[in-house]
C-alpha cells in the first residue's frame, strides 16, 4: 500500500527483512529530491538562501508539525539538529534555583548520559523511578511528584529500551498541577502513536525527532513550547539575535516565541528532508491514525508467527499487550552477549534487528506490507526459539 513511496530503498535492500523502522525508518523517495533542493538552494540564491529558509521552509515546516501533533499556534515550534541541545537549552533556564529531575530509569541516551553528568558534578539532582513493573508504573511516578521534592519532570511517552507505551491522558492528568516544568520525550512516538498534544497541560513541553517513524532521517529535531512559557536560555544560540529587538541597556534580548531556544549553525538539508516528507503524508492524505493502524496490521501478522516459548517468542516478550507498545517489538535475552550473538545470527540471514543491552528490537514500519516471514528464527540451524 505504501511501499511505493519507499521503492529506492526497497530496491537497495530487496534481499533484506529490515526489522529496524524504529531506528533507521526507510527514506521516501521524495526526501531524495528534498536534499537536491537544499543544494539547488544553496547554489541559486548563495547567502540569500537565508531569506527562503527562514521566510519559507522554517515556518512551512513549523505548520506542517503543528498539524501532526494537532498544534494551533505553530510559533510554539522550535528547530534543531538533535533533542539534546533543545532540551539542555531549556534546562538553562534554571540557572537561579536548583533542578530537580524527577524521570524514569528509561530514559534514551541524548538525555540520561548528559543528565548523570551533570549531576555527578552536583549541577543538578536526579530521581529515577523504575519503569518495571509497567502496571504501577504511572501510579508509583505519581507518589514521587507528590512528595514535592522536584521542579523538572523529564519522562518518554513509549521508551526505547522496552517498547512500553504511557496512556498520555492518564500522564497529563498526574503532571497537570505539578508546580514545575514537564518535557514528554515523543522521538519513539512522533509520526506512528496517535496523540492531540493541544490537551497537553501549560506546563509541558515536547520533544521529537524526523529519525524514526516520520522517516526523514537524522538532523531535524523539534521542541514544542508551552503557550506562555516566558523564560530565556542561559546556554544561547547566536540565531536568537536576528529575531530579536537588542534593547538600549545592551541586554541580550530573546524573541518571544519559540525561537529563543534555536540554536547555532547547522545543515538544512534534514529540514528539507523532514518537510518533503511531511509534504507527501498531507498530499497522499496520509494521518497519523492510518500509519498506527497500518503498523498494527504488521505488529498482528508479526505476533501470528511467533511461537509461545524460547528466546524469541511470545513468551520473552517485554511488552505483550499491543495497546501498551510501541510500533517494535522487543525480546529480553537475559544478556546483552546472548543478544549480540542472536542479532549476528540474524543478520547471517539477512534478518535487521537491533539492540539495547539484552533486549533485541523488531521495528515495522509503512514499507512493510504483511511481505515478511519469521520462518528463519525455527530453522534447525537456527535454535535460539527452542
Amino acid at each position: 500500500m505504501y511501499q511505493k513511496y519507499f521503492s529506492k530503498f526497497m530496491q537497495a535492500h530487496a534481499d533484506e527483512q529490515h526489522f529496524c523502522a524504529h531506528s533507521h525508518h526507510y527514506w521516501p523517495d521524495i526526501s531524495r529530491e528534498a536534499g537536491l533542493e537544499a543544494w539547488d538552494d544553496s547554489c541559486r540564491l548563495l547567502d540569500h538562501k537565508w531569506d527562503r529558509r527562514y521566510q519559507v521552509v522554517y515556518p512551512e515546516l513549523q505548520r506542517l508539525v503543528a498539524d501532526t501533533l494537532k498544534v494551533s499556534n505553530s510559533n510554539r515550534i522550535c528547530f534543531a539538529s538533535n533533542t539534546h541541545e533543545l532540551v539542555f537549552r531549556l534546562m538553562s533556564c534554571f540557572h537561579s534555583s536548583r533542578v530537580k529531575v524527577l524521570t524514569s530509569d528509561s530514559e534514551f541516551y541524548s538525555f540520561d548520559r548528559q543528565a548523570d553528568r551533570m549531576a555527578e558534578v552536583n549541577q543538578i539532582e536526579i530521581k529515577k523511578v523504575n519503569v518495571f513493573p509497567n502496571e504501577t508504573f504511572l501510579q508509583r511516578f505519581e507518589q514521587e511528584i507528590k512528595s514535592g521534592e522536584h521542579n523538572f519532570i523529564y519522562l518518554s511517552h513509549v521508551f526505547f529500551n522496552s517498547g512500553f507505551r504511557l496512556d498520555l491522558k492518564k500522564l497529563f492528568s498526574i503532571v497537570k498541577n505539578f508546580s514545575g516544568t514537564v518535557v514528554i520525550d515523543a522521538y519513539h512516538s512522533w509520526c506512528a502513536i496517535p496523540f492531540d498534544w493541544s490537551l497537553a497541560p501549560a506546563n509541558c513541553f515536547l520533544t521529537a525527532g524526523g529519525y524514526k517513524y516520520a522517516a526523514a532521517g537524522e538532523g531535524c529535531c523539534f521542541l514544542v513550547m508551552p503557550e506562555n512559557f516566558n523564560l530565556n536560555p542561559v546556554q544561547t544560540g547566536w540565531y536568537p539575535k536576528f529575531f530579536s529587538d537588542e534593547g538600549k541597556d545592551k541586554k541580550v534580548s530573546f524573541p518571544k516565541d519559540s525561537f529563543r531556544f534555536a540554536g547555532s549553525t547547522l545543515d538544512w538539508t534534514a529540514f528539507y528532508r523532514l518537510r518533503s516528507v511531511l509534504n507527501l503524508f498531507k498530499e497522499k492524505k496520509i494521518s497519523i491514525e492510518d500509519i498506527h493502524q497500518h503498523a498494527l496490521i504488521q505488529q498482528k501478522y508479526f505476533l501470528k508467527q511467533l511461537k509461545l516459548t524460547g528466546e524469541l517468542s511470545k513468551e520473552n516478550l517485554v511488552v505483550k499487550n499491543l495497546d501498551q507498545m510501541g510500533h517494535f517489538f522487543c525480546f529480553d535475552l537475559q544478556s546483552e552477549a546472548k543478544r549480540i550473538e542472536v542479532e549476528k545470527r540474524l543478520l547471517d540471514k539477512k534478518m535487521i534487528t537491533d539492540g539495547r543491552g539484552s533486549i533485541l528490537r523488531f521495528g515495522l514500519g509503512l514499507y512493510h506490507n504483511c511481505d515478511f516471514s519469521l520462518e528463519n528464527l525455527y530453522t534447525d540451524d537456527f535454535s535460539v526459539a527452542i
